[in-house]
């Protein structure tokens, strides 16, 4: 590009596009959840033998707990998300780690 002289305008006058650097934390925090849902899921697998021989418990019913398992938290969400909005998460996470406290004694 040329200014009105003529001349070719430095690469910072230039205008770009504006970066939202929200994306990064949107990118972020979806790759975190993908790849914890895989552990969890895709580790289960390994211990469907072990407990089916401890236990005796049948692969449906191991799976049928994971699956209890992953609903119970998408409701537990919906009733922690608007608790941390009107409040905020480290009155939350007070509150959590006094209540874990006697799991550690």
């Amino acid at each position: 590009m040329e200014n009105a002289t003529g001349q070719p305008s430095p690469p910072e006058a230039r205008k770009r596009p504006r970066y939202f650097y929200g994306w990064n934390i949107v990118g972020t925090s979806f790759l975190t959840s993908l790849s914890n849902a895989e552990q969890n899921s895709s580790i289960l697998g390994l211990f469907f033998r072990p407990l089916n021989a401890e236990f005796g418990w049948s692969r449906t019913s191991i799976a049928g707990v994971q699956s209890f398992t992953r609903i119970l938290e998408g409701l537990i969400a919906t009733i922690i998300g608007p608790i941390l909005d009107r409040h905020g998460p480290r009155r939350l996470m007070f509150i959590v780690s006094l209540q874990a406290l006697p799991l550690l004694v």
